[in-house]
């Protein structure tokens, strides 16, 4: 709803003072993302995910955002040899256990939440593909596989690959 109405006041299709309501959404944002994790709605679409993604954007709430994700830690599926966490959560109807895939529920509407903030990142002028790495506290040019475009790019590589990629093998992370 916040998003909403601020994607509606930055186009100009209505005037409104958002501060007067922002208390009263994240009370009732926090009451139902409590409801939603006890209930294992994890979504972005409608979801925990959703309103955590909203006031980690707004910047607000950070006790909430702490007991969330100790929450999301604690009903974690943790692989023990991969560095992977998963979810199970209520599907269809029959609200049978499972893995949502989907993309406006889903893991995979995670993937393209991230993918899009990699991409939105490409915004230097002077920047190698427009990225720029922070490091030593500043923006530099770095072609590093590990903070630089070369390791960029390999992950958008292997996200847009059929064949399967192993490289993240070489460091540990699958």
């Amino acid at each position: 709803m916040q998003n909403l109405l601020e994607y509606l006041k930055e186009n100009q299709f209505v005037e409104v003072d958002l501060s007067e309501m922002q208390m009263i959404l994240d009370n009732y944002l926090i009451r139902e993302t409590h409801k939603d994790m006890q209930n294992l709605y994890y979504d972005f679409m409608h979801g925990a995910l959703g309103s955590g993604l909203y006031f980690l954007k707004a910047k607000t709430n950070p006790e909430f955002l702490e007991n969330m994700l100790d929450f999301l830690d604690q009903t974690a599926e943790k692989d023990t040899v991969k560095p992977v966490y998963k979810w199970k959560s209520p599907l269809g109807l029959s609200r049978e256990m499972g893995y949502n895939i989907s993309l406006s529920h889903g893991i995979s509407g995670a993937a393209d939440y991230w993918m899009e903030q990699t991409l939105n990142h490409s915004r230097f002028d002077d920047g190698l593909a427009g990225y720029k790495s922070f490091e030593a506290d500043q923006w530099t040019n770095s072609d590093s596989l590990l903070t630089g475009v070369a390791g960029i790019g390999l992950v958008m590589i292997s996200c847009l690959s059929k064949d399967r990629q192993t490289w993240d093998e070489l460091f540990l992370v699958s």
